[in-house]
């Protein structure tokens, strides 16, 4: 992924490391901008591709840099700090790749034995807590989330990381989607897979619209329908799902995880990208829940193979939701 950078160039300033702008910077207005707009832009995105002589193999796998657009009474002000995760600091301490992510494996280190080397790889991975996909919100508060069981609670004033939130803490899931649906009222749900004796499932997540009590993150989230894999050892990826006023959609696409690749990846000194195949033999399979009583598969859906990543618009018309 990183490769491509010689073919297609104009996707080269998004593969290569930037600065942060810690100091707060004046940006020029072309046009006009309310005087009552105010409040913040804010996005995420990878930003820094090397430590030391490493380099990422992947886009997904950059150091998240957060931004901020500031607007206040037709000004706008931009400023952007690399999210202090425990990832980025383990790495920049090592002046190397010290933890593994979606693209690229870490190599142990280059320090220890070759014995300690070579067992290092039957060690169980370290879980990236690199949120660099999008800005969510829950009960108020803003986290960074990425795919993983870790979001980062962040200042969206100072863009400093407050808190680090575990989902398996809460509720039986191994991750979550970065991209939660709200109801009017603030309440979210989210998406995560389970894995366990009897296969995959896809779990419906719901997270309560307030905090019972100062200092809460997601407490009280709870699973509200759990979806079983059509294949119990190749579960379907997804990147997003579909919601209206009354049902969750969820879409099972023929981009299969293969566990036993992605368990045995670090052994193997692969990365997890590896265990991510497309199979096009398999239908897409849209799976229809009522969120408010969980009851599942109130209508599946087949169709021939395809893939999608983020679904933009979920909407009811009649008897039917189109995304």
């Amino acid at each position: 992924m990183l490769g491509p950078q010689q073919s297609l160039p104009c996707i080269a300033p998004l593969l290569t490391t930037v600065e942060e702008t810690l100091s707060t910077v004046s940006a020029r207005v072309r046009g006009h901008i309310p005087e009552w707009l105010n409040g913040y832009l804010l996005r995420v995105g990878p930003g820094k591709f090397e430590f030391g002589k490493d380099r990422y193999n992947h886009w997904f796998d950059g150091m998240a840099l957060l931004h901020q657009f500031k607007m206040e009474k037709g000004t706008v002000t931009y400023k952007s700090k690399f999210l202090q995760s425990d990832t980025y600091k383990a790495n920049s301490a090592g002046d190397r790749i010290v933890i593994s992510e979606f693209g690229t494996l870490a190599l142990p280190d280059p320090c220890k034995s070759i014995f300690e080397r070579f067992m290092s790889r039957f060690e169980p991975p370290t879980m990236t807590d690199n949120t660099s996909v999008n800005f969510v919100q829950y009960k108020g508060d803003y986290y960074m989330s990425t795919e993983t069981n870790f979001m980062n609670k962040v200042d969206i004033e100072t863009l400093e990381r407050t808190e680090k939130v575990d989902w398996s803490k809460f509720v039986a899931v191994n991750g979550a989607t970065a991209h939660p649906h709200y109801d009017p009222d603030g309440t979210a749900y989210n998406m995560g897979n389970t894995y366990g004796p009897r296969g995959s499932c896809y779990n419906i997540i719901r997270v309560p619209p307030k905090k019972k009590e100062p200092g809460e993150t997601i407490h009280g989230a709870q699973v509200v329908c759990s979806i079983a894999s059509s294949e119990k050892m190749k579960p379907s990826y997804y990147h997003s799902f579909g919601m209206t006023k009354n049902y969750i959609v969820f879409v099972e696409q023929p981009l299969k995880m293969k566990l036993w690749k992605i368990i045995t990846s670090k052994i193997r000194g692969k990365s997890f990208a590896d265990g991510i195949s497309w199979e096009p033999q398999y239908n897409t399979r849209f799976h229809v829940v009522d969120k408010h009583t969980g009851q599942a598969d109130l209508s599946q859906e087949c169709t021939t193979a395809s893939l999608f990543l983020p679904i933009i618009k979920s909407m009811p018309s009649r008897t039917r939701a189109v995304l």
